[in-house]
C-alpha cells in the first residue's frame, strides 16, 4: 500500500512511527485495512497489506440539521457528530442564528477537515458529508427526502423512544435549534411539515450539547 499526501505527515511527524510500525488505513470503499510499514519517504509511506475488513454499515442514514451557532461551535458539533456516526451534518440559518462574516466556502472546508480529523482519531471508515448553510425554506425542502424528522424542541413531551418505536424506515433526520432555540414560527412549520417533537428530559441544554445527547441516545435506540 502506498499513502501519500497529508497522512505520510500524519504517520511521519505527529505518530512519530517508521518502518515496522503497525497501522490502519482506511480506503475509499471503506475497506479497513492493518497495515505494517516497510518505507518512508519525504512524500509517501509505503506498508504491507496483513489484513482487511469491511465494517457493517448502519441499516439507518442518519442526518443532522443544526441550526448555525456562534463563532465556531459548530466546530465542535462536527467532530462530534462525526465520532457519533451521522452521516450528513448540515447547519441551518435560522432566525436565532447569528451567521459570521466567514464565507460559506471557507467555513465549509473548514468544517470537511474537522469531520476528516475527527473520523480517523474514531476509526470510522466512512466520512460525513458537511454541507453548506442552507436558508430555512430550502432546509425544510430538504427534509422531504427523509422517512422521518425528529425535532428536539423543549417544548415537546414525548420521549424519543415513543417516537421511534414504529420506525422502520431507512433514512431519518434530527432537528436542533441555535443558541435560544427555534422561534415559535419555525416549530410551527416543521410540525407543518411532518416534523415529530421530542425532548431529551427536563434540562435546557447548550446547542453544542444538544446534538451529542440526541444522536447518542438515537444510536441506542437504533442499535447502530
Amino acid at each position: 500500500m502506498r499513502i501519500t499526501g497529508s497522512g505520510v505527515h500524519h504517520i511521519r511527524d505527529v505518530l512519530r512511527l517508521g518502518p515496522g510500525a503497525k497501522i490502519v488505513c482506511i480506503d475509499e470503499s471503506a475497506a479497513e485495512h492493518e497495515v505494517t510499514l516497510t518505507e518512508l519517504a519525504e512524500d509517501a509511506a509505503l506498508g504491507r497489506i496483513t489484513r482487511t475488513t469491511r465494517p457493517e454499515q448502519p441499516l439507518v442514514e442518519i442526518a443532522l440539521f443544526q441550526g448555525l451557532p456562534k463563532g465556531r461551535k459548530f466546530d465542535f458539533v462536527v467532530e462530534k457528530a462525526t465520532e457519533l456516526g451521522a452521516d450528513s451534518i448540515t447547519p441551518v440559518l435560522m432566525e436565532r442564528s447569528v451567521p459570521t462574516g466567514e464565507g460559506a466556502a471557507k467555513k465549509t472546508e473548514r468544517w470537511q477537515r474537522v469531520a476528516t480529523a475527527a473520523a480517523k482519531q474514531s476509526r470510522r471508515a466512512t466520512l460525513p458529508k458537511v454541507g453548506a448553510p442552507l436558508d430555512f425554506p430550502a432546509f425544510l425542502g430538504a427534509l422531504s427526502s427523509y422517512d422521518r424528522v425528529l425535532l428536539f424542541w423543549e417544548g415537546a413531551n414525548e420521549p424519543v423512544d415513543e417516537a421511534l418505536k414504529d420506525f422502520l424506515g431507512q433514512s431519518l433526520a434530527l432537528v436542533i435549534g441555535p443558541e435560544g432555540g427555534l422561534a415559535a414560527k419555525e416549530v410551527e412549520a416543521l410540525l407543518s411539515a411532518g416534523a415529530a417533537s421530542v425532548w431529551l428530559g427536563p434540562r435546557i441544554l447548550r446547542t453544542e450539547t444538544a446534538p451529542i445527547v440526541a444522536l447518542a441516545v438515537v444510536n441506542h435506540l437504533l442499535h447502530r
